[in-house]
Parts: structure tokens; C-alpha cells; sequence
């Protein structure tokens, strides 16, 4: 099997790779990150609407709704297609996570082989766009090392 992390310090330290192709793929790995979490908050979001008129019309919460002048009194098709259309956004949801993990991931791994010294210092966590992923996995690292007490919290 072939690593990610692999795949890119082969092709940083290929003589044939220029820096004008490195940079391309910098700009287009950060820009396909923002794009992947721009689409993760929109699946979310119509996730959440979907999933919460179900619940009003399932429940009974509104009797009668007037849309444009026309009034409807009857919920049952709504009822039966809500649920399919929540479903696609909790899946797209989920594939656009995947993405972003697999794009945050490439890119992290590019800063550290394209920029070693930073490395050392720990200063090429600050070049990654601050994504919600990002966050949520600092804080886990940070909470393990500290249970480890390998390091002192948020030192």
C-alpha cells in the first residue's frame, strides 16, 4: 500500500518536480480544503433544516401552512419525501468529510517535507488553514498527551 506522506516526499524530492508544479499544487490542495468545508457547513445546515420540518410535520406542530396564497391542510407526501432528502445531505455530509480529511491530511503532510526547519520547531501546524477537522484533532492530541503527561495542557 502506498502512503500519502510517501507519494509526496517522492514527488518533492524528484530533481524533475519544479517549484512552479509544487506551488500549483499547494494552491490548489488549499483550495480544494476550503471549497470540501464550505460544502461541509451547506450539507450540514440543509441536514439540520430537513431533519427539523420532518420533526414539525411529523408531530403535528403546524396544522395548516400557506405558502404563496396556497394553503395545505394534508402532510403526507411531504412525510415521505423529507426523509430520502435528509438522508443525501447527511451523506454528502459525510463524503465532503472524508474529503477534507484525506485534503488536510495531504497538505499537512506537504508542509512538513517542504518545510523541515519549520518542522523542528513545530511552527508548520500554523501554515494549515484553521479548519473545524484541525481543531477537533489538536484538542484530542493535546488531551492524550496530557493524560500521557507527556506535556502540561495547552502550554
Amino acid at each position: 500500500m502506498v502512503l500519502i506522506q510517501d507519494q509526496i516526499k517522492d514527488v518533492i524530492e524528484d530533481s524533475t518536480t519544479t517549484k512552479e508544479q509544487l506551488d500549483f499544487f499547494e494552491k490548489r490542495l488549499r483550495e480544494n480544503l476550503i471549497i470540501a468545508e464550505s460544502k461541509i457547513m451547506k450539507s450540514l445546515f440543509f441536514f439540520i433544516i430537513f431533519s427539523i420540518a420532518w420533526l414539525v410535520i411529523k408531530f403535528a406542530l403546524i396544522k395548516k401552512l400557506s405558502i404563496f396564497g396556497m394553503e395545505f391542510e394534508e402532510f403526507g407526501l411531504p412525510l415521505i419525501i423529507i426523509p430520502p432528502v435528509a438522508a443525501f445531505f447527511f451523506y454528502e455530509l459525510h463524503c465532503n468529510l472524508g474529503i477534507s480529511m484525506v485534503l488536510d491530511y495531504s497538505l499537512i503532510q506537504f508542509y512538513s517535507r517542504k518545510l523541515q526547519p519549520f518542522k523542528k520547531r513545530n511552527l508548520n501546524e500554523l501554515l494549515v488553514y484553521p479548519t473545524i477537522f484541525n481543531m477537533i484533532i489538536e484538542i484530542v492530541k493535546r488531551i492524550i498527551l496530557y493524560l500521557l503527561l507527556i506535556i502540561p495542557p495547552w502550554d
